[in-house]
Order: structure tokens, then C-alpha cells, then sequence
């Protein structure tokens, strides 16, 4: 129970930052020696992401609900995403308790943030298959605990040429279809090892 309060409110404090809630969790994992499987847990603590995601950006997603063609940009960056994540956590699930991993992806998200200077000009309605693509394949790189999806995105945006402003709403836009395809993924998982909070 203690466990779940502070898990809970390092995620409420990291999540809209551009650096990794799921990296932060590991860590205090292994601060606290909690002898739980971390990643059913993140998946119930991103529902909750979730739910604070649609309340806060409420106004943008029905704005960019009508737009037909962001929408279908945002689907095929999400597919992008979804297909190279299953991959890499086929590859790397084993090492998501290693501190070399934790290390790497802290380090790959601070190289990204530190530099990346230049605002764009570029809105969302430029935005074409080729972004999608790239930026689909960057956001899965956040399955590595450390790196941080959000810091990932914003950045990627930016240096390819989108307004600073842009990037940060369709950077926790894209994170929407991510956390439903996410605790989907993970949902069976949960269900057929019966794992529970307590």
C-alpha cells in the first residue's frame, strides 16, 4: 500500500515532464528492494495517466478529431509505434531490471533534451507519412525504462521543424493511443497471472 502511494505520486509528478516516469519507477524499485513485477504496475498507473490526459487535453483532441488529416497521421504514427515497441520489448524484457539499461536510456533522453535548441515552424498540418514514421519508430524507443516518451517526441518534433507549442500537444496526444494499446498488450498478461495492488 505505501509502495502504491509513492509509486503513484512519482508518476503524477513525472509524467508531463520530459523525462521517464516508467525509468523513475524502476528506480525505486530497486531503492526500495520491492519484489514486484514493475511492468503490470506501470500499466495501471499510465490508465490513470490516461484518464488525467483526456481532461486536460479534452479541447485539443475534439479539435484534432475533425481534422481527418492529422488524425490518420497520428493512427499511422501510432501503428509505427505499437508494431517496433512489441519488438523491442520481445527483445529486451529480460534486461528491464538491469541497471545498465535504466543508465543508457537516462542518458539517450538527456542527450535528446540538451540538444535540441531550435523552435520550428512547421504545424501539425504539415505533418506528412515521412514524420510519422520517424517519429513512430522514436516513440517505441520509450519501452526502454529511462527513456522518456514524451522528451523523446518533443524533441524529434522539434528538429525536424514543428513549432515548440505543436509538439508538446501532439506529443501527449500521440501518448493516448499508446497507453490503451499498452494496457491491452499487458491487459491478458495481468489477468492470467492475477496480479493485484496489495
Amino acid at each position: 500500500m505505501k509502495e502504491g502511494i509513492i509509486f503513484g505520486i512519482i508518476q503524477g509528478l513525472t509524467e508531463f515532464l520530459p523525462i521517464s516516469s516508467s525509468g523513475h519507477l524502476f528506480i525505486l524499485k530497486k531503492l526500495f528492494e520491492i519484489d514486484i513485477n514493475i511492468l503490470p504496475f506501470v500499466v495501471y498507473l499510465h490508465l490513470a495517466t490516461l484518464l488525467s490526459l483526456v481532461v486536460f487535453f479534452y479541447k485539443d483532441i475534439v479539435h484534432f478529431i475533425k481534422n481527418k488529416k492529422v488524425m490518420k497521421q497520428l493512427l499511422i504514427t501510432t501503428l509505427v509505434t505499437f508494431v517496433c515497441a512489441a519488438l523491442l520489448m520481445r527483445l529486451l524484457e529480460r534486461y528491464f531490471d538491469f541497471k545498465f539499461l535504466i543508465a543508457i536510456g537516462f542518458l539517450t533522453t538527456s542527450l535528446f533534451l540538451f540538444t535540441t535548441r531550435k523552435d520550428g515552424s512547421k504545424s501539425l498540418e504539415d505533418y506528412s507519412p515521412k514524420d510519422s514514421m520517424y517519429v513512430g519508430f522514436m516513440q517505441a524507443l520509450a519501452i526502454i525504462p529511462g527513456i522518456s516518451r514524451s522528451g523523446i517526441t518533443i524533441t524529434v518534433l522539434m528538429r525536424r521543424g514543428f513549432k515548440r507549442k505543436d509538439c508538446f500537444v501532439f506529443s501527449f496526444l500521440l501518448a493516448i493511443p499508446v497507453i490503451i494499446a499498452a494496457t491491452l498488450l499487458e491487459g491478458t498478461k495481468i489477468i492470467a497471472t492475477g496480479f493485484t495492488l496489495s
